[in-house]
């Protein structure tokens, strides 16, 4: 998997896990369904991606349990993920935009999500709100 950049969004595992877990949730899969089954699929020994994408996603759906902001924190207030990038080669200028990038996604998610993403079958369900919806939704009396 490569990575073109240093912010949090420019890595070929994290653009995987994200779109992943939309295309479940938009379909209506259950968010704890989701997240075993990306787990599974992407998780490996020391995959900060993963918990990054994961974290951006729930939090963006106003859904971050505190275990995985936990990890994500652990991650980045450890110098885990720059250590990484260090070993990898990493110029000192990319560890300095990579650490400033990660500061910044930390202190996002520390603050809930003002604008909260939702699940495409709700909101189009929202559109069809005519006399016929209603209808239907209206119990016969016994």
């Amino acid at each position: 998997m490569g990575t073109w950049g240093t912010s949090i969004t420019q890595n070929d595992t994290f653009l995987d896990v994200y779109s992943d877990f939309y295309e479940k949730w938009k379909s209506g899969t259950e968010v704890s369904n989701i997240i075993q089954e990306l787990k599974r699929e992407y998780l490996q020994e020391e995959d900060h991606e993963y918990w990054f994408a994961l974290g951006k996603c729930l939090w963006e759906i106003g859904s971050l349990p505190e275990d995985v902001f936990e990890r994500v924190k652990e991650i980045i207030i450890s110098g885990d993920n720059l250590l990484l990038w260090e070993k990898s080669g990493a110029e000192e200028s990319d560890l300095k935009a990579r650490d400033k990038a990660l500061k910044a996604f930390l202190k996002k998610l520390s603050i809930p999500n003002p604008k909260l993403e939702k699940p495409e079958n709700q909101s189009s369900l929202r559109k069809f709100t005519g006399p016929c919806l209603r209808e239907a939704t209206v119990l016969p009396s016994i």
